[in-house]
C-alpha cells in the first residue's frame, strides 16, 4: 500500500479497514495477531503524512492571509484597525477556499486517528484473546 494513495482515498480506506480488518472472530485471529503491527504502522505512517498536509495548510493559509494584511495595510496611508483588515482578509476568496482546504484535511487526518485508535484497541484485545487463549489451552491440557 503507498501512503499517499491511501490518504487520498482515506474514505475508502476507513471502509475498507473497519470491514476488513477491524473484525475479529475464532477463524481470522491468529492472521490478525500476525498482521497487526504491520497495519498498525502503516496507519501510523498515515497518520503523520494526514498531520503533515494539514500543517501544510495551515501555513498556506498563514502565507495567504499574510499577503492581504500586507495588501490592506499598503492600500491607505492611514492605520487601518485590526478588525478591519481581519475582515478585509476574510473576504478574499483564496482564502476561504484555504479554509475549506483546512476543514478537508483536518477531516482526513481525524478519519485516520479513528483508524490508529481503532488498531490500538484492537491491539488490546487480540493480547487479551491470546491470553485467554492460553488459557484455556493450559486448562485443557491440565485435565
Amino acid at each position: 500500500m503507498d501512503v499517499e494513495k491511501v490518504y487520498s482515498n482515506i474514505e475508502k480506506a476507513y471502509e475498507d479497514t473497519v470491514k476488513d480488518f477491524l473484525k475479529i472472530d475464532e477463524h481470522n485471529l491468529d492472521s490478525r495477531l500476525n498482521n497487526h503491527s504491520s497495519v498498525f504502522a502503516f496507519f501510523g505512517s498515515v497518520l503523520a503524512f494526514a498531520k503533515m498536509e494539514l500543517e501544510k495548510c495551515e501555513l498556506a493559509l498563514q502565507a495567504i492571509s499574510s499577503k492581504y494584511k500586507d495588501e490592506c495595510r499598503n492600500s491607505t496611508s492611514k492605520k487601518v484597525p485590526a478588525h478591519e483588515i481581519a475582515d478585509y482578509v476574510d473576504s478574499k476568496e483564496e482564502v476561504l477556499e484555504q479554509k475549506k482546504k483546512i476543514i478537508e484535511a483536518e477531516y482526513k487526518y481525524n478519519l485516520v486517528k479513528g483508524i490508529v485508535s481503532a488498531l490500538g484497541n484492537q491491539r488490546d484485545m487480540l493480547i487479551q484473546i491470546s491470553s485467554n487463549r492460553r488459557q484455556e489451552q493450559k486448562l485443557i491440557t491440565e485435565n
